[in-house]
C-alpha cells in the first residue's frame, strides 16, 4: 500500500510518500521560489516518487540519506541514475549500506541493487536554491544516522519513533549513543521545529518530547 501526503511549510512543499511493509517515508521538498527539489529516503515506492518529481516540474537537485537501512534505500539505484546524480549520506554507515540487499532478502524476501554513486556528508550542504541543509549527527539507530535541518523542519530518520512500525534493535544499534542524540533533538532545538520521521506521522518536536517523557524513555520497547 502507497500513501501520499502534501505539507506546506513557509517557502516549501514537502510531499511524503509512505511504502512497503514498513511503511516507510520518503520526503520530496520542493523549495518554491526556485523550484529546486531535495529527496529524503528514497524507499520501495521508486514509480510513485519518479512521478512525482515529473509532476512537480521541478529539477532534483539532491538525495539523501538519514541512514542506510534496507527500507530508506530501495530506490536509490533507479533514481540516482535517471538523473545522473550521486546520494549522499554519513560513511559511518557504510558497511551496513552494502548489507542492505541481504537485509532486504532476509526479512522481506525481495531483491535490492544500490547505486555505487554517492557522497560522504562532511558538513552543510548548500547546493540548492533553499536554505542550507545543517546536518546533525545522531548516532544510535546506526553509527551513522543524521538529522538534517533547514527552515523549521527536521527530517530525523529512525532516531525516535511515536509509532511501533519498526524496531530500534536493528544492525548498527547502540542504545547509549541513541539516548544521547534523541535528548540532543529533543531539548536543544525549537519546540515548535516540525518533525518528519522515518516512520510515522508529522508532529512537532514539542509534541514527541511530550510523548517521550509520558511514555518514559522507553528507547528498548519503541
Amino acid at each position: 500500500m502507497i500513501r501520499k501526503e502534501i505539507v506546506f511549510i513557509g517557502e516549501y512543499k514537502i510531499t511524503v510518500i509512505t511504502s512497503g511493509k514498513l511503511e516507510q517515508n520518503c520526503f520530496m521538498v520542493k523549495h518554491i521560489p526556485s523550484s529546486d527539489l531535495i529527496l529524503i529516503d528514497p524507499g520501495q515506492a521508486t514509480r510513485e516518487i519518479l512521478a512525482e518529481i515529473k509532476e512537480e516540474g521541478s529539477k532534483l537537485k539532491i538525495v539523501l540519506l538519514t541512514h542506510a537501512h534496507f527500507d530508506h534505500v530501495s530506490g536509490l539505484k533507479t533514481i540516482c541514475e535517471h538523473f545522473d546524480l550521486p546520494f549522499w549520506f554519513h560513511r559511518a554507515d557504510m558497511k551496513l549500506l552494502r548489507r542492505a540487499p541481504i537485509y532486504a532478502i532476509s526479512m522481506e524476501k525481495r531483491a535490492l541493487e544500490i547505486s555505487t554513486n554517492y557522497k560522504f556528508i562532511e558538513g552543510p550542504i548548500a547546493e540548492w536554491g533553499g536554505e542550507t541543509i545543517y546536518v546533525i549527527n545522531t548516532p544510535g539507530h546506526t553509527p551513522g544516522s543524521v538529522c538534517f535541518h533547514f527552515g523549521n523542519m527536521l527530517f530525523s530518520g529512525d532516531i525516535i519513533l511515536t509509532e511501533q512500525k519498526i524496531k530500534l534493535e536493528l544492525p548498527g544499534y547502540n542504545n547509549i549513543e541513541l539516548l544521547e542524540s534523541i535528548t540532543h533533538i529533543l531539548y536543544d532545538l525549537p519546540g515548535d521545529t516540525v518533525f518528519f520521521p522515518g516512520h510515522g506521522k508529522i508532529e512537532t518536536i514539542n509534541k514527541i518530547k511530550m510523548w517521550w517523557e509520558s511514555n518514559g524513555k522507553p528507547v528498548e520497547n519503541i
